[in-house]
């Protein structure tokens, strides 16, 4: 899975009239959503297309009335990464991006970056180990690879810091018959029932990996 990490950028600019830009002439709202297409050109055009690389703005705010032009906007997101080297690069191709096309606009940026959970990179050794585990419990036609890595991230890649090897495994709760609303959603709830099935796969690791 990959890392997470957020940032903030905050544009300044000088607050006027909507009706005279040009008395300004430093609209910190065009600045930053400009910012805001120059960032994604950083996946396009700075990162091998084969670095799987997400960067996605969920937040913007700024101004207070339709005919006031404020004097600053602020926009905030999210960076995945799979890879670790790519991850260390990316606050500084944000931080130069932002302050290129502010200072375009006559307009000055600031950039708050927070480095999350890193990669989650599953041990080959301990994930055959599990694996095995698994097809006691279940069955082998009931334990699948995921074959293609998640943008998605999980803290739990902070115990893979720690700990020398791990792997991280998903437990299957969906119905036969219906499909179940997506994690991060009011209306998720899973069958309870597969829980023993979770609590058994520890418990098979543990007597499969002290053998």
């Amino acid at each position: 899975m990959a890392s997470s990490d957020l940032f903030t950028v905050k544009i300044t600019g000088v607050s006027g009239h909507g009706a005279y830009p040009h008395s300004i002439g430093c609209d910190p709202i065009l600045a930053a959503s400009n910012c805001v297409m120059a960032i994604q050109s950083i996946i396009t055009r700075q990162i091998d297309a084969l670095d799987s690389v997400v960067i996605s703005i969920c937040q913007m705010h700024g101004g207070t009335a339709k005919n006031i032009i404020p004097e600053t906007v602020e926009f905030s997101g999210t960076v995945r990464c799979q890879n670790k080297n790519t991850r260390n690069t990316m606050e500084k191709r944000i931080y130069d991006v932002i302050q290129g096309v502010a200072s375009a606009y006559n307009c000055k940026a600031e950039l708050d970056y927070y480095y999350g959970v890193p990669p989650l990179v599953n041990s080959p050794k301990v994930t055959q180990i599990v694996r095995k585990s698994a097809e006691k419990i279940v069955g082998p036609m009931k334990v699948k690879d995921i074959e293609v890595p998640a943008m998605g991230s999980e803290d739990f890649a902070k115990y893979l810091e720690v700990v020398p090897t791990g792997v991280f495994a998903r437990l299957g709760i969906s119905y036969p018959d219906r499909s179940i609303p997506i994690f991060h959603n009011d209306f998720f709830v899973f069958p309870e029932e597969v829980l023993p099935y979770g609590t058994a796969l520890f418990v098979q690791f543990i007597l499969d990996v002290n053998q």
